[in-house]
């Protein structure tokens, strides 16, 4: 059985038992041939409840299992990915998606959606191992009833993590970039240069002014310019409102003077 049929399977487990209302068929990703990796959602009676993700490549019943209990019963959030004629390997290597391309897609959502379980049933591709602990992961036989498989659930340690960051104030999240970004600016580009903007609001202007001294030296921001060097020179623009140095506002000028002709 494909993948497709497998996703249809589940889809159709779900129309039978009258309550489709309440599933939600989704994609999260692509396979390498372009076709959707599908998934079907079972929501719990709150969206904050626990997550378990169920892979496999395998018929069964689990999906309707779920699906059966009353949704003000359910304690946990299940989202279903059928995996049948993929080929997987984690964690992922090569070029992400386009080298091992459907384990790279699965991968990332895993890391983004932190879940609190992972089952698998059937082949699970080094997933359990690769996942570390992070995230509990465990096998599940297609005959073995999903409530008794998931035991207690606990916030796992990703859960606790993906938490941690959604708590952050924007100055704690600048203030954990800041280490990482805005410390070189090459050319005078738009996205490294949101860094740089983004340092000097949390003060270090100076050493921003140490990085773009090239382009005051004589370093042309405009050599071969494009759309992203001139939205770049937002940069300068700040350097200027805060120190008043009028240099800045001449690279300013002279990228704002390409849109006009004689």
């Amino acid at each position: 059985m494909n993948q497709v049929n497998i996703s249809q399977m589940l889809m159709s487990a779900v129309l039978f038992l009258g309550a489709s209302a309440e599933a939600r068929n989704f994609a999260i990703g692509l396979t390498r041939a372009g076709e959707p990796i599908g998934a079907v959602e079972i929501p719990a009676a709150s969206q904050t409840a626990p997550l378990v993700v169920l892979m496999s490549n395998l018929e069964s019943d689990l999906v309707a299992e779920y699906q059966a209990i009353p949704q003000n019963r359910r304690r946990f959030r299940l989202i279903a990915i059928p995996t049948a004629n993929m080929k997987l390997a984690f964690p992922p290597t090569g070029v992400a998606y386009k080298e091992n391309t459907e384990s790279h897609y699965l991968w990332r959502w895993i890391g983004t959606h932190a879940p609190d379980l992972v089952l698998v049933a059937g082949d699970d591709w080094g997933l359990i191992g690769a996942l570390g602990g992070n995230v509990p992961a465990r096998h599940i036989e297609p005959s073995q009833r999903l409530l008794n498989a998931v035991g207690n659930l606990k916030p796992s340690e990703a859960r606790k993590e993906m938490d941690r960051r959604l708590r952050r104030t924007p100055v704690q999240l600048a203030n954990e970039l800041e280490p990482h970004y805005g410390h070189e600016w090459p050319q005078a580009v738009y996205v490294p240069g949101m860094a740089l903007i983004g340092r000097m609001r949390l003060g270090y202007t100076k050493d921003v002014q140490r990085i773009v001294a090239p382009f005051l030296a004589g370093q042309d921001p405009l050599d071969k310019p494009t759309g992203s060097h001139f939205a770049g020179h937002l940069v300068f623009a700040e350097l200027a409102e805060r120190t008043g140095d009028r240099r800045y506002v001449e690279l300013v000028r002279r990228a704002a003077d390409f849109g006009f002709e004689a």
